[in-house]
């Protein structure tokens, strides 16, 4: 059964029945939560953790959040903004040695606005025959970046989800501060926000007491783990739980948040409008402005959604790569 009860029957039995098919068999799930103005309406695991174990999941499950991690560089790299340490508009050159000269500005606003013309590093090592399944470090990640001397348009004119962009500026946020993107949001972000399931782990081979497996579903019937060798930086390196990621939508909500900034909507430099803000993407449901991510690895799914008008924010996660 659910675990709160500050929502209706009728909205409980619609939740329920959104998850009916997973208590009945051996198999990964889902977690959930809800909450308006800051208060948790509904925070509730579904399925099992670990297949092997038999460990349920719960609202404390931690599970790989991927690229909802990209605001949460994003809001690293605007603190060191506040600190007078980089501008919005410096080029990227100016804070990573190495870069090819791709006949244009790159620049901090555009890795932040998914505007900056840059391939994907992911796109690259695939066309490269590199599978996500054999291991890989960052220095490899930003070599496919330093290799590749072409943009895909004009800095600024275009919308295009990448990447690159936020390996890039979380590398530019451990040369600024002097000290690794985990350490950094550990010391300025997560820790006081009381984000206490949420970590930046880079490598996917560490230990990690309560974090969930990653499934896929088996052609011959049942699940198989799903593989992943590479490590994570800015662009999806982050780990968190429901409970947490419900603590950080009422931060995000606030009207007077310094992390308002990340909602800031975008205008490309023809005038029109661009869905992505700054690691954050504008959308409507039901007619209804929203603002948020979605994050997506081999085995984990994730949804980060706000409403702002109505102060509502929904997370859900699965260890599931079939469900949608």
């Amino acid at each position: 059964k659910l675990s709160m009860r500050t929502l209706s029957p009728a909205q409980l039995k619609r939740v329920e029945a959104l998850f009916a098919d997973i208590p009945s068999r051996r198999a990964p799930g889902c977690a959930i939560g809800l909450a308006r103005a800051g208060e948790p309406l509904l925070a509730q695991g579904f399925g099992l953790a670990s297949i092997e174990q038999d460990a349920p999941i719960t609202p404390d499950t931690g599970f790989r959040i991927a690229s909802v991690s990209k605001h949460f560089t994003v809001a690293a790299a605007l603190l060191l903004q506040a600190q007078g340490r980089l501008g919005l508009q410096d080029p990227v050159g100016r804070h990573l040695d190495g870069l090819p000269d791709w006949g244009q500005v790159v620049r901090i606003e555009h890795l932040m606005r998914n505007t900056s013309g840059l391939p994907d590093f992911l796109e690259l090592l695939r066309l490269g025959g590199v599978g996500m399944e054999q291991r890989l470090d960052r220095a490899a990640m930003l070599d496919a970046i330093r290799r590749s001397g072409h943009l895909n348009f004009e800095p600024g004119s275009r919308f295009l989800y990448c990447n690159s962009n936020f390996l890039l500026l979380g590398l530019i946020v451990e040369r600024l501060a002097g000290q690794r993107l985990d350490a950094f949001l550990q010391t300025h972000l997560l820790g006081p926000a009381g984000l206490d399931d949420t970590a930046m782990l880079s490598a996917n081979d560490n230990v990690t007491p309560g974090l969930a497996a990653p499934y896929l579903p088996d052609p011959a019937g049942g699940y198989k783990r799903a593989l992943h060798g590479f490590e994570h930086g800015g662009e999806g390196g982050l780990v968190s739980s429901v409970k947490d990621l419900l603590r950080w939508s009422a931060a995000l909500l606030q009207p007077d948040s310094p992390l308002a900034a990340l909602a800031d909507p975008s205008t490309l430099s023809s005038g029109q409008p661009s869905p992505y803000a700054r690691g954050l993407e504008h959308s409507q449901w039901l007619g209804r402005d929203c603002v948020g991510h979605g994050g997506l690895w081999p085995g984990y799914r994730t949804e980060f959604l706000l409403m702002p008008a109505e102060q509502l924010a929904a997370v859900v996660i699965s260890n599931d790569a079939g469900r949608n």
